[in-house]
């Protein structure tokens, strides 16, 4: 139980820090770039001042070796976090391009609530309070039918010059396809607060979409008969311990280039979305050396057949209040722009509030 509470709680503040970024934020930052070097620079100065102070016998020489530990940790901080090891991690599975994206592809969406029920004790003027949680629990969102709508993944060359590797950034966005499906996912929302809210002084209540196993980072192969074969975690590794890292990892991203792509997926909870037509131009595929693939539609959606649809007028009248939240999406066929869904709408955000409505259903319950 405890180890459950605990991926709760990760999940829950992980929603916030969203680990998805947009494609001017995945850009080279300048600044970072710059304290990378200063940092590399800062090791070779402290590495060098704790030799001296050692060969010199200098009184405080202990303040060297003190000084050299903060520079060094702060160095090797900043090469194991940065996305050129999160790549060359993942470039050990060696995957091809095509099964990252049909993995992907094909992977049906889950989504989840989050509830939370705690209480306030101990807490003074000088000590902060302690959360005591008297309930951390996970519902799970059922839905009709799902459909990928990740539209073409166009790999970008460059004819000035040949790369070894793609860092292929990837991003996960799921939406709701319909008003209604909005609405539903409020309302179970909405009756989880109200069923809950007793139970303890104060409630949290959040949300969570996600594609299970989904992974941001991956380096891919572009050319198999040019691979340096010195580009490995292992090196990465060993040039960071021996002072060297930052001019290693400016070697790796010399050899790469890099491009985003998202993996978008709506669902529904009334609606067969894969006998929709609006989507066909929008199924997931990709176009690489001028030929283009087409991933097989019954794999990139499917329904839940054991979830009951039901229907009134008063839950369309109630869903009408969420047309606005409903993204607009469209295909572009535009030269080398075949295939590329875009959103011209976005969704504005949730407010994590419930927003209470009267007429409830018995919608997005577990099925099993």
């Amino acid at each position: 139980m405890e180890t459950e509470e605990n991926n709760i709680d990760k999940n829950i503040e992980n929603e916030d820090k969203s680990k998805k970024k947009t494609e001017e934020e995945r850009k080279p930052d300048c600044c970072k770039i710059f304290v990378g070097w200063f940092l590399q620079i800062l090791v070779f100065a402290a590495l060098a001042f704790l030799i001296i102070s050692c060969i010199k016998g200098y009184k405080f020489w202990f303040i060297s070796i003190i000084v050299f530990i903060i520079v060094y940790g702060m160095y090797l901080y900043q090469l194991f976090k940065a996305n050129a090891y999160s790549f060359l991690s993942n470039f050990d599975n060696k995957e091809e391009i095509y099964n990252i994206l049909e993995k992907n592809f094909t992977q049906f969406p889950e989504l989840y609530i989050y509830v939370k029920c705690y209480h306030k004790v101990g807490g003074t003027r000088k000590r902060k309070s302690k959360t005591v949680y008297k309930l951390k629990k996970k519902f799970p969102f059922s839905y009709y039918s799902w459909k990928d709508i990740s539209g073409f993944f166009l790999l970008k060359k460059d004819e000035k010059k040949k790369y070894s590797f793609l860092k292929l950034y990837l991003r996960d966005e799921i939406n709701f396809a319909d008003s209604l499906t909005e609405s539903d996912f409020t309302i179970y929302k909405n009756n989880l607060y109200e069923e809950y809210k007793d139970y303890d002084t104060h409630i949290s209540v959040s949300e969570e979409k996600i594609i299970p196993d989904f992974k941001e980072n991956h380096l891919i192969i572009l050319d198999p008969d040019n691979i340096p074969c010195c580009v490995s975690k292992g090196l990465y590794i060993f040039f960071s311990i021996c002072f060297l890292g930052f001019f290693y990892k400016a070697y790796f991203q010399s050899k790469c280039t890099a491009q985003n792509f998202t993996i978008k997926k709506i669902v529904s909870t009334r609606y067969d979305l894969n006998n929709n037509q609006n989507y066909n131009e929008m199924e997931p595929g990709y176009k690489l050396n001028e030929n283009l693939v087409r991933f097989d539609r019954k794999n990139t959606g499917n329904i839940n057949k054991e979830y009951q649809l039901q229907l009134n007028q008063n839950e369309l009248n109630n869903a009408n209040q969420y047309n606005n939240y409903i993204p607009n999406y469209q295909t572009i066929n535009d030269g080398e722009q075949i295939g590329v869904v875009q959103n011209l709408q976005p969704a504005p955000l949730l407010n994590n509030n419930p927003v209470l409505i009267t007429d409830t259903i018995n919608v997005g319950k577990n099925n099993n």
